[in-house]
């Protein structure tokens, strides 16, 4: 093959790469992705069962388009309905996966999950993802086609790093990850779930701010042995700095706008505690919720924070 050919041939494959680069492309699963996905509000919190450390995952989802929706006489929308499964799945420190379980909807009505897992020593990261199954209805033929073989599923998927396994002790006091949410209104009952509240992350000023713990104290303290601990809330607004190539935008805590201390008795061996709080002062912004228990027998304390964030009207 001459010289000449050789570069004719090569201009001819430049010109198939170009054209290859100009095809459009199937939409990725990412933030600005066009294709349906679901809106997926989901926490992990570290918990004790007795003197096992355990994983609480929790899960509330819908879908995020407005499947065969249909306009009645007196102009109120309804949707169809859908039915969610969450599974959680556990990585290591290398993203290698560890197993899989399902979540186990504690109200149908609300589409929330829960389970409370084993938490070895290697889990390092939990994803929870969520699909939703679209039941037959009217505006069945209509709906997108997100996978051809299966129609009917949409996606979605939240992400958690796992600090170290809580340990009980003996003399000292233990504390769990906070769970936040807003109390459920009285026509749903959440009797399956394991926690007083309905699972959120993003709220309005109107909402009150739910949050929940636990306390562990000794596994030989009796039930009937209420201990004094000084319980310190701070609501820390954080500011959004400039966001690097390919990392997430850095926050910085600023100055605490509110602070409450009560004085709390908790029961042993186990005390599972919650309280509201008015976010109407608050500026829309992501917040974090810092609390601080303090023994007051021994002064041990255990700072537990978990960032929310206040949407705007």
């Amino acid at each position: 093959m001459t010289e000449g050919t050789l570069d004719a041939v090569s201009q001819r494959y430049i010109q198939d790469d170009v054209t290859e680069q100009r095809r459009p492309r199937p939409p990725s699963w990412s933030e600005i992705a066009d294709a349906p996905r679901s809106a997926l509000s989901a926490q992990t919190a570290r918990i004790l069962n007795g003197a096992e450390p355990r994983i609480l995952a929790l899960a509330v989802s819908s879908p995020l388009w407005r499947p065969g929706v249909e306009e009645s006489e007196d102009r109120e929308w309804e949707l169809e309905s859908y039915q969610a499964q969450h599974t959680a799945i556990f990585r290591d420190r290398r993203m290698e996966e560890l197993g899989r379980a399902g979540l186990v909807p504690a109200d149908r009505q609300a589409n929330v999950s829960s389970a409370v897992l084993r938490h070895s020593a290697e889990i390092g990261h939990v994803t929870v993802t969520a699909q939703h199954e679209i039941e037959d209805g009217p505006g069945a033929a209509d709906r997108p086609q997100v996978y051809p073989d299966r129609p009917q599923v949409y996606p979605g998927a939240a992400y958690f790093e796992i600090g170290p396994p809580l340990a009980r002790r003996t003399g000292e006091m233990e504390v769990s990850d906070l769970v936040v949410g807003i109390a459920p209104p009285p026509e749903l009952s959440l009797d399956g779930a394991p926690v007083p509240l309905l699972p959120a992350t993003q709220f309005w000023r109107e909402d009150l701010l739910r949050v929940y713990f636990e306390l562990y104290r000794d596994l030989d303290t009796p039930s009937d042995d209420a201990g004094d601990f000084e319980v310190r809330v701070q609501i820390v607004p954080l500011a959004v700095g400039p966001t690097a190539p390919g990392q997430p935008p850095p926050r910085t805590p600023r100055e605490p706008r509110a602070t409450v201390e009560v004085s709390v008795e908790s029961a042993g061996p186990t005390g599972q505690h919650f309280f509201d709080l008015d976010l109407r002062n608050e500026r829309p912004g992501v917040l974090r919720i810092v609390l601080e228990v303090t023994d007051q027998e021994t002064g041990a304390a255990r700072t537990r924070a978990v960032p929310v964030r206040l949407l705007e009207r």
